[in-house]
């Protein structure tokens, strides 16, 4: 049997990039198709979002400074069981 993994609109969508212009931009595609979206432009920031809020998906740059978006997607693996990383 496969598993749905289809979000439903109004699942949360946490959206991460160090560019506040390519956060909003995604933002506000995902947020016409009903999604609540939350942003962050930092990896601490993020994980600070994950650990307070019901996140269903992460999605994210890799090359950012300081931390990049794979030590985001491990770390929401690991702490919070976000398990599903599409690449």
């Amino acid at each position: 049997m496969q598993e749905d993994v289809s979000m439903k609109p109004y699942d949360n969508v946490l959206v991460v990039d160090d560019e506040p212009h390519a956060v909003r931009v995604l933002s506000m595609i995902l947020k016409q198709e009903g999604y609540r979206v939350l942003e962050s432009t930092t990896v601490d920031r993020a994980i600070d979002i994950i650990r307070n809020n019901d996140v269903h998906a992460v999605i994210t740059d890799i090359k950012m400074p300081e931390k990049d978006g794979f030590t985001l997607l491990n770390t929401s693996r690991t702490m919070f069981r976000i398990c599903r990383s599409f690449f």
